[in-house]
């Protein structure tokens, strides 16, 4: 039944279908057709000792990852792996990344568990409806390369080129950043917090979750490298995006990789208490063209010698970040499966190098914010991410009981986009409002 289930929800999304040929240009995505886009086995651990169980886990979930070939489909692996303990058995759903995004995990999941649950009542499978697929939100991509909006933004990013670039302390002065030298540092915030920083703690600036986890970074950050200014790439899952002049497109229930990742240079420089922190975050990040989209297509997309040129050599960050999202509301009424909360290193060539010195990668399960660092050995000592991981932590905390601390909602500028104010005039607006209201009340 749960073959079931995982063969149909696969062969229901289009993206699954695709793999890759190799041409002179690059990688080109293509249909299959008439082949196994799925692959089930079941690997039995369950002889293992206690003691050797993690070793032969890591290597069962390596051998999978590594057999695939992206010539060749299928690109989804699923593989069931009993341990001595059936409670704790594993399945492994392995699809490679070029197919998907965190996004698509979480409708995937929904789906895996509406058809199991439908199959186990006896009822056909019938999954939420798809919105716009795949291979149009790819040619949406390519149509708005070619808008005159897009080209707006090329002053836009360049201008974000001329602010000086810091480079990232460090403990060796090696320069082996490779993946056999990564590691992680995974540390995570108790359910209560969490719980608040996705409620009532953005109802005080009017704010989202990046916006709190970026602000705490920043902070972290400067606290470590004395600098207030932070260049990091950040993802989007690309599925917010406006297409102007593009009728009926919803990208809502799109599965495959659709991120966007841009690179954003947070400045605290001008700040003063926390709140002002949070909202000159909160308005940068809301000044970003399009969800940043456009980063993306002028640097790789765009076919123009001089545009392409003036990209080629645009700082690079040395840091990434990246909100999963919450996995915890994806699973919470189904008892058909748990997400472990344990990480696994990805299968990658050893040899290859890392675009980023610091990946942070924040996900919520089992109701709790979980932040995995990921890092080099070789260049970086374990107990300086620690630390810095720590410290983002407790930059969290002070936000969160920042935001609980106010008695009413801040609004800023961005809230009224339209209005072109700045936070001063906007405060006296809102201040005289209230005055009004006060008056009006007596």
């Amino acid at each position: 039944m749960l073959w079931k289930s995982l063969r149909y929800v696969i062969e229901y999304h289009d993206v699954f279908h695709l793999h890759f040929i190799q041409e002179k240009s690059g990688l080109r995505q293509i249909k299959a057709h008439n082949s196994d886009i799925i692959v089930y086995e079941h690997v039995d651990l369950s002889s293992i000792s206690q003691n050797e169980q993690k070793h032969a886990l890591e290597s069962a979930i390596t051998e999978v990852q590594s057999s695939f070939h992206l010539s060749e489909t299928p690109l989804v692996k699923v593989a069931f792996i009993k341990l001595r303990s059936p409670q704790n058995s594993y399945l492994l759903i392995n699809i490679h990344h070029l197919l998907v995004d965190a996004v698509s995990w979480q409708m995937l999941l929904e789906d895996l568990q509406t058809a199991y649950q439908q199959l186990s009542q006896d009822k056909a499978i019938h999954l939420s409806d798809k919105t716009t697929s795949f291979k149009q939100w790819a040619e949406c991509i390519q149509k708005y390369a070619q808008t005159s909006e897009m080209m707006q933004e090329e002053d836009y990013w360049l201008a974000k080129a001329q602010i000086p670039f810091y480079s990232l302390p460090v403990d060796f002065s090696g320069d082996e950043n490779t993946v056999a030298n990564a590691d992680i540092v995974s540390i995570s915030l108790d359910k209560k917090a969490t719980q608040a920083l996705l409620n009532n703690v953005n109802k005080a600036y009017n704010t989202q979750i990046n916006d709190v986890l970026l602000t705490a970074l920043v902070q972290a950050f400067a606290k470590w490298t004395g600098e207030w200014q932070l260049w990091v790439d950040v993802e989007d899952n690309g599925r917010d995006i406006i297409f102007k002049d593009f009728n009926d497109v919803s990208f809502s229930r799109t599965v495959g990789l659709l991120t966007t990742r841009f690179p954003v240079i947070l400045d605290i420089t001008e700040a003063g208490d926390l709140g002002s922190v949070l909202i000159a975050i909160k308005e940068f990040l809301r000044s970003i063209p399009n969800k940043g989209i456009g980063y993306d297509i002028l640097r790789y997309i765009i076919s123009d010698p001089e545009i392409n040129s003036k990209f080629k050599y645009f700082p690079q960050p040395q840091v990434s970040f990246n909100y999963l999202g919450n996995f915890s509301s994806v699973i919470s009424q189904s008892s058909l499966f748990d997400l472990t909360s344990q990480s696994f290193k990805l299968s990658q060539d050893a040899s290859a190098n890392r675009f980023y010195l610091l990946e942070i990668n924040g996900i919520i399960i089992q109701d709790k914010l979980q932040l995995n660092w990921i890092y080099s050995t070789a260049v970086h000592r374990r107990e300086t991410i620690e630390t810095l991981a720590t410290s983002f932590i407790a930059a969290i905390r002070s936000i969160i009981d920042h935001c609980q601390s106010l008695s009413a909602e801040k609004y800023t500028p961005s809230d009224f986009p339209r209005a072109n104010l700045s936070q001063q005039s906007l405060d006296k607006f809102l201040a005289k409002i209230n005055r009004l209201g006060e008056k009006k009340a007596q």
